[in-house]
């Protein structure tokens, strides 16, 4: 049955032809005003006609909706508008004088204009010179990231420089911080910390630097003392003076020796396997390089003390080793935090025909050994850095971080999953025996870092940062890179971009697109620290990588930030956490000459109560003559009994020391687990320890026992045997804490008029009964939004005095030592928990 048809509406034909498709043609390239205007005349006067038609010819607007109409006027009052400072656009000497003057309307001289003092700032903070630092008026040195930070942190002149103190406000935004370092990534601009170059033979290099420096890796047998002696990592130490009598440190350090030359090889035909067995040059004979980085509070005394140590090894052997400067040529970046090492793999980028890879020889062993680094592929070794060991170090040649892409392309993809499948068939046929749950990128990376004599110096040589003759070119100007990014996107739009003028060949000649760096892992195992990674690259490249840093998502910190990092890490900081070195004394100084000026603008009324900042660490000498008692007589009789095993030398510590042996800290840190286990040991035998006239102080971790906030400079105390029950956890009933009267808080530490701080002991009877001998001090207190943990330092003998003490009167099997803790404003002995660091680990070297 067909379908009816629709009236009204007719089917189609078979022969209905439709209309051909017109052929539009394209805008035209160039556009002109005038003939687009005469094009539409006519249009605007018909609009115009009707617009006035509706307002009956009268345009003109009412009074309150009206707009001033006079800024066109240039009055001689009017305030002019300020010249745009362009980089480059203004020719200026180095005095800020303009060149291209002003010509004078009389007789056409050209006269001489000088900038004013806000454009002569900025040109001199937009500098960006090859070598050193920029100074200021006084000679104070500053960052190149001195302008960025100026503006958001407050600075501290300090060391010789104005560094970053912290974020603007009063300094308690902890909790922030510790949050960005466990979600995110901070970093920290270290620019200011340089390396001393020692060049010599290698033997040479050694024996002066045992002269100096305790431990060394030439004196510690293990794997990581190959790997720093060949230079794929790097290795801390303690440098101290020439005094053979009383050494003193000078600052912790950390240094790291330039890779070896390309090892000769000799191909062994007996060998079934090809591989080439490697031959170690002559060490006696070897010309090396050592980078020594020193913390700039110490570094001139550091520089004067290594090249005493290259005279004295001149004078003796005739062998010249040479001792030089690298300060202003080098910077250096940290970064902190679970997210640095995804920040850097964004912005580092290798140079694309450095990446040389040959997956035939890339395994030519039929063990995991690789027979040469050269060609190993950088860019998959920074896609696996997670993998590589502690302390390694990276060499790289990167593209300049303002010209990436903005999305992210891989290169030679093809080359790096040939390179994975490489490596899967070279661990299946190895011969050493790798575990199965073992991650095989991980065992090949720090097999090779491990075995440096076989698999060569390369990944951790750079030849441009080492050599310091060679002249290290800048990067681009921003501008320029401005000018060229504006350009590219003209030619997109496919818009005449003839004003644009081009850098020329030979003035882009003097800069570069690509830099040198190394990059080091950090050796915090453990903590968030054990991610951070530090970026050693020429100074005038640290910007354009600072502000890269930035737009990835790093978080930048100052000195008092850094300074709380490592406090929850349980990581000493330079200087504060250093109390026998100069630095420390020089510091504590500073800060309470600050503080007492401070206090002195306050009315009377509201000043606070006066405490020393500088711990009077000879008062701990005092407790170590009377000793710790064993029973509560000896708090409750007046007189402090002797105790025979805690005698001293033949010195007198009844009188509190002189100013002039006050000045230093008179005494000794230990640290390292060889003389820890060394000195206890003396001690099982004499006794006693016997350290000479000095004290002996180890570093220890205070942790809080239920409740209490300890605050730097606060007082470690002993306890009596009545305050050890508060300890006992199967007792139900709560203790209260020991508090003294606080009339008694401010005669505990008293001043003389010499300005030294005293330990004030009362001869009363009913008043000893509050007081508890101190033993060490909090150098670092707590820090809010992380682990409550605080750093101090405790004299050795009274704290195993105390943990003997502990084990005869209590069942507690604990390997921390009971104290009380007493803030200096405080009333109340909060309790505590002490825990020496050499018990925990062999070396304490670790610093930020």
């Amino acid at each position: 049955m067909s379908r009816p048809e629709h009236p009204g509406r007719s089917l189609p034909s078979a022969n209905l032809q439709f209309p051909s498709t017109r052929v539009r043609t394209p805008p035209p390239r160039l556009l002109l005003v005038n003939k687009f205007t005469e094009s539409r005349a006519p249009e605007l006067e018909s609009l115009h006609s009707i617009v006035s038609a509706r307002l009956n010819h009268d345009f003109c607007g009412r009074r309150d909706k009206r707009r001033r109409t006079t800024g066109f006027r240039s009055g001689k009052n009017r305030r002019q508008k300020r010249q745009r400072l362009i980089d480059g656009g203004i020719a200026a000497s180095s005095d800020g004088v303009l060149k291209a003057g002003d010509s004078d309307g009389k007789n056409g001289i050209q006269k001489e204009k000088k900038f004013s003092r806000r454009v002569r700032r900025r040109l001199e903070l937009r500098r960006n010179p090859a070598v050193g630092f920029c100074l200021s008026g006084d000679g104070t040195k500053r960052l190149r990231t001195h302008l960025w930070h100026a503006k958001r942190f407050a600075m501290v002149k300090r060391w010789g420089y104005y560094l970053p103190l912290g974020l603007q406000g009063r300094g308690k935004g902890s909790r922030a911080v510790m949050k960005w370092l466990k979600s995110g990534a901070v970093m920290h601009d270290a620019s200011y910390s340089q390396p001393i170059l020692l060049e010599g033979p290698e033997e040479s290099i050694l024996c002066i630097v045992r002269m100096v420096s305790f431990p060394f890796p030439s004196d510690v047998s293990g794997q990581l003392s190959t790997s720093v002696m060949y230079g794929s990592c790097y290795s801390n130490s303690m440098l101290y003076n020439l005094s053979p009598s009383f050494p003193k440190l000078i600052a912790p350090v950390f240094y790291m020796w330039r890779p070896m030359e390309s090892v000769e090889t000799n191909m062994n035909s007996e060998q079934p396997d090809g591989c080439s067995s490697p031959r170690k040059p002559d060490c006696s004979t070897s010309l090396r390089q050592l980078w020594i980085w020193v913390h700039p509070a110490s570094y001139n005394e550091g520089l004067g003390v290594l090249k005493r140590a290259c005279q004295k090894q001149m004078n003796e052997t005739g062998v010249n080793v040479s001792c030089a400067s690298f300060e202003g040529r080098i910077g250096r970046l940290e970064l902190y935090g679970a997210m640095s090492l995804k920040i850097l793999q964004k912005i580092l980028k290798p140079v694309p025909w450095l990446q040389r890879i040959d997956n035939q020889s890339l395994f030519g062993c039929s063990s995991l050994r690789p027979c040469s680094t050269s060609q190993l592929q950088s860019n998959w070794v920074l896609d696996h850095a997670e993998h590589l060991p502690a302390r390694a170090i990276f060499s790289l040649t990167v593209l300049d971080p303002r010209n990436l892409p903005v999305k992210e392309t891989k290169l030679f993809p093809t080359a790096a999953s040939s390179a994975t499948g490489a490596l899967q068939y070279a661990v299946q046929d190895s011969s050493t025996v790798v575990p199965e749950e073992s991650n095989k990128d991980r065992d090949f990376l720090q097999y090779f870092w491990a075995n440096p004599e076989t698999s060569g110096p390369s990944l951790s040589d750079s030849a441009l940062l080492w050599d310091s003759t060679s002249e290290l070119k800048p990067p681009l100007p921003e501008h320029v890179i401005c000018k060229e990014k504006h350009s590219n996107l003209l030619k997109q739009l496919y818009l005449n971009n003839a004003c644009i003028e081009e850098l020329a060949d030979g003035a882009r000649d003097c800069y570069d697109t690509s830099c040198p760096v190394l990059l080091l892992k950090h050796a915090y195992n453990g903590t968030l620290l054990s991610s951070g990674w530090s970026i050693i690259l020429p100074l005038t490249w640290v910007k354009p990588f600072w502000m890269s840093l930035v737009l990835n998502g790093g978080r930048s910190i100052g000195l008092r930030e850094k300074r709380w990092i490592a406090c929850s890490s349980g990581l000493p900081s330079f200087p504060n956490d250093f109390p026998d070195s100069r630095a420390y004394s020089s510091l504590m100084a500073c800060e309470a000459a600050i503080a007492e000026e401070a206090a002195k603008r306050r009315p009377p009324l509201v000043r606070p109560m006066s405490v020393p900042l500088a711990p009077p660490w000879d008062s701990v000498a005092y407790s170590l003559h009377h000793g710790v008692k064993d029973h509560e007589s000896g708090y409750t009789n007046g007189n402090f009994a002797e105790d025979n095993s805690l005698n001293m030398e033949s010195q007198d510590y009844t009188q509190p020391p002189t100013v002039e042996s006050a000045e230093l800290f008179d005494g000794s840190i230990l640290r390292t687990s060889n003389d820890f286990n060394g000195r206890l040991e003396e001690n099982g035998c004499k006794g006693y320890l016997n350290f000479g006239r000095g004290l002996c102080f180890v570093r220890v971790l205070i942790h809080a026992y239920k409740e209490g906030s300890f605050e730097e400079g606060a007082v470690v105390c002993s306890l009596a045997l009545s305050d050890l029950p508060a300890w006992k956890p199967s007792t139900t009933e709560e203790h209260e804490p020991l508090q003294m009267p606080h009339c008694l808080v401010k005669s505990y530490f008293t001043r003389q008029d010499s300005g030294k701080w005293v330990l004030q002991v009362p001869q009363e009877c009913s008043t000893l009964q509050w007081y508890r001998l101190p033993i060490g001090f909090i150098t670092t207190g707590f820090v809010r939004g992380s682990k409550p943990v605080a750093v101090a330092f405790c004299e050795l003998r009274l704290l195993m005095h105390l943990k003997e003490q502990q084990a005869r009167h209590t069942d507690s099997a604990q390997p921390s030592v009971f104290v009380l803790v007493r803030n200096l404003r405080s009333t109340t002995y909060r309790r505590a928990l002490a825990t020496i660091v050499l018990e925990q680990q062999e070396e304490d070297l670790e610093f930020m």
